[in-house]
């Protein structure tokens, strides 16, 4: 739009107007006039001239509006994308582990000599950002957002133990 107006304004003015005496200076007139900023440097003289940035004023007040409500259009489109990519995520990752690779809360139970001892519930660990589940039982981030999961150093130690004891029988 700025280009052809520029071409339009300088072709209309260039010989009556000393102040627009080449293309890039038409340019610039354009620019600050479509912007609204209009420094009033320069001024067209001719009625063609003064009917060109008329029209180019006006273009430019219904055009600008279209292109930024595309723009803002594509922005939530890519949003949307974005948001049923993380939920198909998350639904096809609930059956991407086995049951023994999947992660479950860690809880102290009561054993008969008196002594606590960490068991699993049947209750699948979750972030606590995001609530995505399941995790791999050595994950200590969550898979989706990448926060670190609560009990994870709970987790691995029960881990590092139970391989201990599984080595010394």
């Amino acid at each position: 739009l700025q280009s052809v107006a520029a071409g339009l304004v300088f072709a209309a003015e260039h010989a009556a107007n000393p102040g627009l005496s080449d293309y890039p200076t038409a340019l610039y007139f354009v620019l600050t006039t479509v912007t609204t900023v209009g420094f009033g440097d320069i001024v067209p003289i001719t009625a063609v001239g003064r009917m060109i940035v008329c029209a180019t004023i006006f273009a430019g007040a219904a055009i600008i509006p279209i292109q930024l409500s595309a723009f803002v259009n594509a922005l939530l489109d890519f949003r949307r994308d974005l948001e049923g990519k993380r939920i198909a995520g998350k639904q096809t990752t609930t059956n991407r582990f086995n049951d023994d690779e999947k992660a479950y809360e860690l809880v102290d139970e009561l054993q008969p000599d008196g002594s606590y001892d960490k068991v699993k519930t049947n209750t699948l660990l979750y972030c606590p950002i995001c609530n995505a589940k399941p995790h791999l039982e050595a994950a200590t981030f969550c898979w989706c957002c990448g926060s670190p999961l609560w009990g994870a150093t709970a987790r691995a130690n029960y881990l590092q133990e139970s391989s201990d004891d599984d080595r010394q029988h």
